[in-house]
């Protein structure tokens, strides 16, 4: 088992607005075994609320045939879209809604990797990972 961090300071939109923020996150997740893994992640969403992100997740690595290369998916539950905002995720209730992440990573060596992340058709987020 090992544990990865997870730091990720934007998130590009795919139609921008005067209302969005910068999304900022700070997360960890905890391999289970090579592949299957747990995470949860705090992070500000496009609208400048906190929020927080619980999941589970596969990671399939060497895609491709390229060692370093690897695919990831997660599902879990997300709370933040609250007030004004709560129509923005499909699915919310009162803050709370299913989410489906789909990402995309490059390992730098064997403690850093880069990760990009898809955001439904709302954007792409750009993301640091580190293994201690």
């Amino acid at each position: 088992m090992r544990w990865e961090w997870m730091f990720s300071p934007y998130a590009h939109h795919f139609r921008r607005s005067n209302t969005h923020r910068n999304v900022y996150l700070l997360g960890v997740e905890r391999y289970q075994t090579e592949n299957w893994l747990v995470g949860v992640g705090v992070f500000s969403n496009s609208f400048g609320q906190p929020s927080a992100y619980a999941y589970g997740g596969y990671q399939w690595s060497d895609l491709f045939g390229q060692p370093r290369l690897y695919l990831k998916l997660t599902a879990g539950v997300m709370y933040g879209y609250v007030g004004e905002h709560k129509d923005k995720v499909p699915f919310n209730h009162n803050g709370w809604s299913p989410l489906v992440v789909p990402a995309i990573g490059y390992r730098l060596n064997s403690r850093h990797s880069l990760q990009v992340s898809a955001l439904g058709t709302a954007g792409l987020l750009f993301s640091y990972h580190f293994r201690p």
